[in-house]
């Protein structure tokens, strides 16, 4: 702490002899130089002080740097680093093409989506938390572990109230009256904990919790994780303290008082928690050198033979080093070797030692990881996506090895709450989206827990280059590309020796530096492009997710009708003496819109028959009010009042799927206010659809879409149940162009409201979803029931195996789905008997086990 404390005095009062102290701690009082990372400390400073090395011997070593300061000092010169060697702009720069090989391995691993992960630290103490547009886009990103925050000797909570985190109700209602603690200066308020959990819920994530060993005890940690189950969150691990040794007696413990007290802990955790995690806070053998890092070793060596433990914590910033000393900003090319040379030198100057003192089988928890250097700069965004690559290659060679992996920067910051201005993209009003979240966020489809881990080689002529792929849940190929250099195009990409076509069409998700300059906003490109044209960005991290296989996705419409001949959509007879009478449900300033009601044979006026809607698929740019003419005629013979509506789309109207909502809202309140000429039952009413019809059918359902403000809504337009078919659930999540997005007046407010995945609740009807397993929003759709089953909901996902998003219009999906709808209906006591239909052999649904870890809420 002195010498910090004599550092900074320097830095403030005499800034060229802080820069003299800053070097000489950073080679400093090593002996060791011919040492890995002792001589790599050396060849930096030697580049930004050639000066220094008197001997000419191309290595500076720490006499030469003591002899430079004590010149300097006598001189009274200010210490000043020589300028970079000029480089070559990135983004004026042409290179050859980057190719990608991708083969299915032997062994399939799944990546672990632990790895994927966020301290809560920033967010609570400065009151993030209470900012819903900061919490959605938290949210939108997905982690899989979300840390309630510990630091050093644990100070969530402190017994006189001067280290809280608004975690404890005392501390709640101290902060409440303006009482605030030593952490929460910025902010007071709520409890804190709360918000954490609810977090946690919106993201999907599980905790990480830090026991305080300072100054709780193992009942007060029971009662948290107790909250925590109560919340329906799950719990990764729970770490007993961090960096409990440091400054034994003042903020930390000796070895042998941490052991007494940590017993208990374990002793509960074992005996309540049996599968959660129990780590250890380990000495930082990776952020000193070599000398001092002995030294701390006894620690870990100690901690490894405590019975019942089953890994261990630390700190994994990459200022290890001296990096948070240079933390000015800088060009990307100058960078960029300290953070590529810290990753390269990970494996090899830290994990060894962890692994001989702690052994193999115990798994590391990087409870904090990233940079503070170089915020908020590409910089500082492709090193976060290294380091992704890194964690995911590693876990897969080495048996999950992390356990978990938290970053510790900042993702996003709120005007008038960060305490300082921020560069970067605007994503609402008062949220400002980092260069780590815009790198990072690419990573969501990755790290799904059911996604598995492809081999993927660059070309040979990649130089810094690298590619990560991996066969996402949904069936989709995700291909990440790292590019820490000049522009260049995209090479030829195979797949099990098949070559994608250079028209094959990619959802693309890219963050890269501006053309302004390494230091201007990171920008950022997400849309859908034809993989001939896709380019990689100066200083970029892409992501390019493809549907299907090369082999699964000919090009030239003529191959592609040929490929389907197997499949024929063969005429329907329909049932005889059904009728069919065309109505006008809604007059709007683009046009009537049509619904057309197949009747049953023996139909009359004073019937009061269960019924159906359906809407069309088609992009929300087309309303084909005849694709489902066949099921309409199906379910007519089968005794139901069958409908399908029209309905505003982009191509035919002008207008977006906002519109399109409301008219299906208004069918479904037409339908009920003529039932009783139409012999309908008003309660016995489902609503139907595929693809963007599915989308329709389910915002009938949802309380958050919108309404015709001409509707009658006093008439209800939630249906009695949905048939829904590869329904897109998620209007703002989902992976199609950025052109559907751009349709909707309001932005992403109305695309919130358009997403009935996020509206769910225990009211809603009951729900059969049918999917292919190979279609882009097939794991929307599991998200979907999972969901609904945890509100007590009934809901179905019938899975077609090796199917993609058309599915159902084809022999034999076609013949399977309807006869799966029927026998919906049936269970629900509309329809009687089996489904009259002939279903050929070849098509086997799966259906999905729902999820039972989704929480309610």
């Amino acid at each position: 702490m002195q010498a910090v404390s004599l550092l900074l005095r320097h830095l403030v009062r005499r800034p060229w002899q802080g820069l003299l102290l800053a070097a000489w701690a950073l080679l400093g009082a090593s002996r060791l130089p011919a040492q890995q990372g002792d001589d790599a400390r050396s060849q930096r400073l030697l580049r930004r002080f050639p000066q220094a090395d008197t001997n000419k011997d191309g290595r500076l070593d720490p006499e030469e740097l003591r002899a430079f300061i004590r010149a300097r000092r006598r001189g009274g010169e200010p210490m000043t680093s020589s300028p970079p060697p000029p480089a070559t702009s990135p983004a004026s720069s042409a290179s050859t093409p980057l190719g990608v090989t991708i083969t299915t391995p032997a062994r399939l691993v799944r990546v672990n989506p632990r790895v994927y992960g966020l301290n809560c630290a920033e967010m609570i103490t400065k009151g993030l938390l209470d900012v819903p547009e900061y919490v959605e886009a938290i949210a939108e990103l997905r982690l899989k572990t979300l840390q309630f925050p510990g630091g050093s000797a644990s100070y969530w909570h402190h017994p006189t109230g001067k280290g809280g985190l608004n975690a404890r109700p005392e501390e709640v209602r101290k902060s409440a009256r303006g009482e605030q603690s030593r952490w929460m200066q910025q902010t007071s308020g709520p409890d804190r904990f709360g918000q954490y959990l609810e977090l946690c819920k919106r993201s999907g994530a599980e905790a990480l919790f830090i026991a305080n060993i300072m100054h709780g005890n193992p009942q007060e940690m029971d009662a948290f994780l107790e909250r925590i189950r109560a919340a329906g969150v799950g719990i990764a691990a729970v770490a007993l303290g961090q960096e409990m040794h440091l400054s034994p007696g003042a903020v930390g413990l000796t070895l042998e008082e941490y052991l007494r007290r940590i017993g208990p802990h374990i002793e509960l955790l074992k005996k309540k928690y049996p599968g959660v995690l129990i780590a250890v806070p380990a000495t930082p053998v990776g952020r000193v050198d070599s000398q001092r890092r002995e030294r701390l070793r006894p620690w870990n060596q100690a901690l490894a033979k405590v019975p019942g433990l089953d890994g261990f914590t630390q700190y994994g910033w990459t200022e290890f080093g001296g990096m948070g000393l240079r933390a000015q900003r800088r060009a990307p090319e100058e960078g960029w070797p300290y953070y590529r040379d810290f990753v390269r030198a990970f494996p090899t100057e830290q994990i060894l030692v962890y692994q001989r003192d702690f052994g193999e089988d115990k798994k590391f928890l990087m409870t904090q990881w990233g940079t503070h250097a170089d915020q908020n700069t590409p910089l500082q965004g492709v090193h976060l996506a290294h380091m992704y690559f890194f964690l995911v290659r590693h876990n897969a060679a080495h048996n999950d090895y992390f356990a978990a992996a938290n970053l510790s920067v900042p993702l996003a910051a709120v005007a008038g709450l960060s305490g300082r201005g921020h560069t970067g993209i605007l994503y609402r009003d008062r949220v400002t989206l980092l260069a780590a979240y815009l790198y990072s966020k690419p990573f969501r489809h990755l790290f799904d827990g059911q996604s598995t881990l492809l081999d993927a080689r660059p070309s040979a002529d990649a130089g810094e280059a690298q590619s990560l792929a991996a066969r996402a849940g949904d069936g989709a190929l995700l291909l990440y590309l790292l590019n820490p250099g000049p522009r260049r195009p995209l090479g030829q990409i195979t797949l099990n020796g098949s070559a994608f076509a250079p028209t094959t069409r990619a959802r693309v998700e890219s963050a890269y530096a501006a053309p302004e300059g390494s230091n201007a906003p990171v920008a950022v490109f997400v849309g859908e492009k034809p993989l001939g044209e896709v380019t990689l960005e100066p200083w970029s991290l892409t992501l390019l997710r493809l549907a299907e296989n090369p082999s699964r996705r000919p090009e030239p419409s003529d191959q592609r009708r040929a490929a389907r001949a197997g499949r024929s959509r063969a005429p329907f007879t329909p049932p005889p003496g059904i009728t069919e009478k065309e109505f006008v449900y809604k007059k709007t300033p683009q046009g009537a819109l049509r619904l057309i009601v197949t009747f049953p044979a023996d139909w009359k006026p004073s019937d009061r028959r269960p019924g159906v809607v359906f809407f069309s698929g088609g992009a929300w740019a087309n309303s084909l009010i005849n694709q489902f003419k066949d099921r309409a005629e199906y379910f007519a013979g089968r005794g139901m009042v069958a409908a399908r509506a029209d309905y505003r789309a982009f191509k035919s109207h002008g207008t977006g799927p906002d519109k399109a909502v409301e008219d299906a809202r208004s069918a479904i309140r037409w339908l009920r206010a003529h039932a009783a000429e139409l012999g309908l039952d008003p309660n016995r009413l489902a609503a139907g659809g595929s693809s963007a019809g599915g989308h329709l059918s389910a915002c009938t359902a949802s309380a958050a879409a919108p309404d015709d403000p001409a509707d009658d809504l006093r008439i209800s337009c939630v249906p009695n149940a949905l048939l829904m078919v590869n329904c897109v659930a998620d209007f703002e999540g989902m992976d199609e162009t950025e052109k559907f997005k751009q349709r909707v007046p309001g932005g992403a407010e109305m695309g919130a409201r358009l997403s009935p995945v996020r509206h769910l609740g225990p009211n809603w009807p009951p729900t059969l979803i049918l999917d292919g397993d190979l279609d882009r929003w097939f794991g929307l759709a599991k998200t979907f029931v999972d969901k609904l089953t945890a509100h007590g909901v009934r809901a179905e996902l019938w899975i077609a195996p090796g199917e993609g998003h058309p599915f159902s219009n084809f022999s034999p999906w076609r013949e399977a789905s309807i006869a799966k709808m029927d026998e919906f209906l049936a269970s629900l006591g509309w329809l009687q008997g089996p489904p009259p239909i002939s279903v050929p052999p070849s098509a086997q649904w799966k259906r999905h086990t729902p999820s039972h870890k989704t929480p309610k809420g």
